[in-house]
């Protein structure tokens, strides 16, 4: 199956390029009859001829343009796509330190009240201190009486 598939694509092929009309000119004054049998038959002047050309050359340059223009656009994003990963590394590197942010103010805040538990525990124990050092100086003075 493979090899008959094979034989009618050369055949055609070759089909093709047996029948297809070669280029011919016509100079001014001269006439000529072609019949065209496979091809579509097309006449030029010279003016016409020359755009033919002169639009092929352009199309050239804008091929050449568009493959470098496809070169920039993957350039293009090949640098965005380090971009990304660098925003991504730069996000997660903003998280932690918002997370220890958070952690720090929220071990602040304990020990501010710790901080105030044990300086009302010192001012109380200063306030029994004094007063137990009056009672034992006042009683020490009264018993020593």
């Amino acid at each position: 199956m493979k090899h008959k598939t094979i034989i009618i694509l050369i055949l055609l092929l070759a089909k093709i390029n047996l029948f297809s009309q070669k280029p011919e000119y016509i100079l001014p004054g001269q006439s000529k009859l072609l019949e065209p049998k496979t091809d579509t038959l097309w006449v030029l002047n010279n003016k016409q001829f020359k755009q033919t050309i002169i639009a092929k050359e352009q199309l050239k340059i804008c091929n050449k343009q568009l493959d470098i223009y496809k070169n920039m656009t993957d350039s293009l994003k090949a640098i965005n796509e380090v971009y990304d990963q660098k925003v991504k590394l730069l996000e997660q590197d903003r998280d932690y330190y918002i997370k220890n942010w958070k952690e720090a103010e929220n071990d602040l805040k304990l020990l501010a009240e710790l901080n105030k538990r044990q300086s009302a525990m010192t001012q109380i124990a200063i306030v029994a201190g004094i007063t137990a050092t009056i009672i034992a100086f006042f009683g020490g003075f009264l018993l020593a009486k």
